[in-house]
């Protein structure tokens, strides 16, 4: 559940995740379709604002959803690669621009997912342009383009 929200995302075995408004604790009732994690769920957590949820599955992907109208969340991005096993942990940063993830491939990987930030961060330490790979791994959010030009 989001920090100040009445949302809660639960996620399967099956690949799926089901918000629900948990306002009156007495009648929990679903918010939309169930959403397809690509993968059994094994993780999830909200960003402090609630308006995103990052999903760990099995085959160590992590995807992100914009769920500021969690009754119409929509994917965001193309999934995170970098875990070669199951996602363990998810946590978003106090401010919700990095997202930590632990994977059972004994790696903890960092993921800055403000992507301008990311870009900077990218051509300052490398000088130079990223393949069209190398920005799906690193800059997900953003449309591919040549940054460091």
């Amino acid at each position: 559940m989001p920090p100040h929200g009445d949302t809660l995302a639960i996620g399967s075995t099956d690949g799926t995740i089901r918000l629900w408004n948990t306002s009156d604790p007495s009648h929990v009732t679903p918010l939309g379709a169930a959403l397809d994690a690509g993968g059994s769920v094994t993780g999830a957590a909200f960003r402090p604002d609630g308006h995103r949820l990052a999903v760990g599955t099995g085959d160590g992907m992590i995807r992100l959803y914009d769920v500021t109208h969690p009754a119409h969340p929509t994917t965001v991005g193309d999934p995170l690669v970098g875990h070669t096993e199951e996602i363990g942990t998810l946590v978003f940063t106090p401010d919700g621009q990095t997202l930590a993830t632990g994977g059972l491939d004994g790696t903890t990987r960092l993921w800055m997912l403000n992507a301008e930030q990311a870009i900077h961060r990218i051509c300052t330490a490398t000088g130079r342009a990223l393949t069209r790979d190398q920005w799906r791994r690193h800059v997900a959010e953003a449309p591919y383009r040549n940054p460091c030009s």
